[in-house]
């Protein structure tokens, strides 16, 4: 007696349920080719397409198709991912092969009408390349800024690529859903990726319609996360360097002068990680600001950056500092001002940010605590016996 229609060992012997499963295969390739297409930011011309497919009262604000965005195309396609992921599950195919190819086919349709919306969306709102070049003359655009559209654009093309990889793996899966009962098993016994992928490019859907109903603080700080933690693993190495450093026994005038610039370097690095800790693990917009500053893209793109670049400068502090037990050229005096001038450059914007934007809109009186920063790498750069004496390692 044959098995029922529904077990996927029938997929050989039911001609219709294995074509089924190979229009789900060429669905999901045909998915897979507008998810993060190239023309969405390489084509200048794809904007002008895209302004005929919809009504000019909604491209002439384009407020409006980020709240749409929002609102119902960004969650949709949420949604749509997540049930396409519970209809992927490898048990249900086996024994509901009919049924569950059916939700996959609905959804598939539903996922090809959102991605190619949003992704019109996306050119006629953001029609910058990634990266943008940043205006300086945006601050009053507020939802509409360079940075925070650029930020929304990056966020979805980097989901798309997540989707892309979980048509593929729906497609593996249904290729392994012909075989005979035993060899799909076998095939599906491991770990599914479709979860990693899924979950990657959900998150960062979410993330993506931070730009539009998030604050502008709370988007700096989830694109200078990752430079914060770099940023904190130098000051670590630092501070382990300066320890090894103080317990050195002297061997030579110019060693000893490393020795009290360390001393020097101890309360920079202090105040640094006071500082960005703060803005960091506490929350830029912990007070419930404003939803938009007064800065331009060009700012809030150095603002955003300028972790990155701290922990760059505090990263060439340290190897200057080994370069005397190494073979190469020590350091000499000049090599530490210039290194202490680029990590005061580097400071003023996060500074200025927080005197001149934060501060204004917040009645916490947290401004010595920019100042003391300031202080401290102007009296470390500008130290007499840093300018007068060349540092060199004379063991």
């Amino acid at each position: 007696m044959d098995q029922p229609f529904s077990q996927a060992s029938v997929g050989l012997k039911h001609p219709q349920l294995r074509n089924e499963i190979e229009v789900a295969i060429e669905k999901f390739t045909s998915l897979r080719s507008i998810c993060n297409p190239p023309h969405i930011h390489d084509d200048p011309t794809f904007s002008e397409k895209a302004l005929l497919q919809i009504s000019m009262e909604e491209t002439s604000f384009k407020g409006e198709l980020m709240w749409a965005l929002e609102c119902r195309y960004l969650p949709t396609l949420q949604h749509q991912l997540t049930t396409l992921l519970r209809s992927l599950d490898p048990s249900g195919l086996q024994k509901e092969a009919e049924s569950q190819l059916q939700l996959v086919s609905e959804t598939q349709s539903g996922l090809e009408r959102s991605i190619s919306f949003i992704n019109i969306a996306i050119a006629i709102a953001c029609p910058e390349p990634i990266p943008p070049l940043h205006p300086v003359d945006d601050q009053h655009r507020q939802l509409l800024k360079t940075y925070s559209l650029s930020s929304l654009k990056s966020k979805y093309l980097a989901a798309t690529h997540f989707a892309s990889s979980l048509f593929a793996e729906a497609n593996e899966l249904l290729e392994q859903l012909k075989l005979s009962p035993d060899e799909f098993n076998g095939k599906t016994d491991t770990p599914s990726m479709q979860e990693k992928s899924f979950k990657s490019a959900v998150g960062l859907i979410e993330q993506a319609t931070q730009p539009i109903h998030g604050s502008e603080l709370d988007i700096i700080q989830n694109d200078w996360n990752h430079n914060v933690k770099s940023l904190n693993y130098s000051l670590e190495e630092f501070e382990r360097l300066v320890k090894v450093e103080g317990h050195m026994m002297p061997c030579g005038t110019h060693d000893e002068t490393r020795k009290e610039l360390v001393k020097l370097a101890i309360p920079i690095s202090k105040l640094i990680k006071l500082f960005f800790s703060k803005l960091s693990r506490r929350g830029m917009n912990r007070k419930q600001l404003p939803l938009f500053t007064d800065m331009c893209s060009e700012q809030i793109d150095s603002f955003a950056g300028s972790a990155g670049q701290v922990a760059l400068d505090m990263l060439l502090f340290q190897i200057l500092f080994t370069r005397a037990h190494m073979a190469a050229r020590p350091a000499t005096s000049q090599d530490f001002i210039q290194i202490l001038h680029e990590l005061k450059e580097h400071l003023v914007t996060p500074l200025l940010v927080v005197l001149l934007h934060l501060i204004p809109l917040s009645r916490t009186p947290t401004t010595h605590i920019p100042k003391t920063v300031t202080g401290v790498v102007f009296d470390l750069e500008y130290s007499p016996r840093l300018r007068h004496r060349e540092l060199h390692h004379t063991c």
